[in-house]
């Protein structure tokens, strides 16, 4: 297969993830307004964002499975560092909470300062997401939310996605 027909391939199934994904977060709230922003140019994508935030903890990666367990606590810390300190393990899992044990809990509120110190300007919470593939064509396609579509955009670029 050629070079062309793997990178059609792989836009195709990037675009049938996004799809999934919008899809998926419409049926979990169906009875919130919601518009779809697919991509805006010139923005950065969040899938990427939260890639180069979950960085440091990618030394720890010895197989996909680990690669997608620190994206997964990456969007954990990324989200629960947009609440109020106090709330931040409030709404967490006890299951999880008890599977992570004291050093995956360290793990996370590690990642929770880290995203505090570095990335506080970012104040788009992931709202869905989905790792899927294998090796080096493992990814992440996440919904983020937007604090205001149009001001964010300086267009009305929305859209179904």
């Amino acid at each position: 297969m050629g070079k062309a027909s793997r990178l059609k391939r792989l836009r195709r199934a990037e675009a049938l993830g996004q799809q999934m994904l919008a899809e998926r977060l419409q049926r979990s709230m169906p009875d919130q307004p919601m518009k779809i922003l697919r991509n805006p140019a010139g923005r950065e994508k969040m899938s990427e964002v939260i890639g180069e935030f979950a960085q440091p903890w990618m030394d720890l990666v010895r197989t996909d499975e680990d690669y997608a367990t620190i994206l997964r606590l990456a969007i954990i810390a990324w989200n629960s560092a947009h609440l109020a300190e106090q709330e931040r393990f409030e709404g967490l899992d006890p299951e999880m909470v008890k599977a992570l044990g004291e050093p995956g809990m360290k793990l996370l509120r590690s990642m929770i300062d880290y995203k505090l110190a570095h990335y506080s300007d970012y104040n788009r919470p992931i709202l869905d997401y989905e790792i899927s593939g294998a090796g080096p064509n493992l990814r992440l396609e996440v919904v983020s939310s937007v604090p205001d579509p149009e001001k964010f955009l300086g267009t009305s670029q929305i859209g179904p996605a």
